[in-house]
C-alpha cells in the first residue's frame, strides 16, 4: 500500500512536503489550508486561503 502523500504527488504533481501537508489536512478532515503556497491550489479536495 502506498502512502497517501505519494499518491497525491503522482496525481497532482506536488512535491513531497506539499503532499504531506495535504495528506495531514485530509486526515484531519479539514477543508481549508492557510498558506501563500499556490501549489496547494492543485488539490481540488481542499481550499487554500490567505
Amino acid at each position: 500500500m502506498r502512502p497517501r502523500a505519494v499518491e497525491l504527488m503522482d496525481e497532482y504533481g506536488l512535491d513531497y512536503e506539499d503532499a504531506l501537508h495535504i495528506s495531514a489536512v485530509l486526515r484531519a478532515k479539514a477543508k481549508v489550508i492557510v498558506s501563500n503556497d499556490e501549489d496547494f491550489d492543485k488539490a481540488p479536495m481542499m481550499k487554500r486561503v490567505l
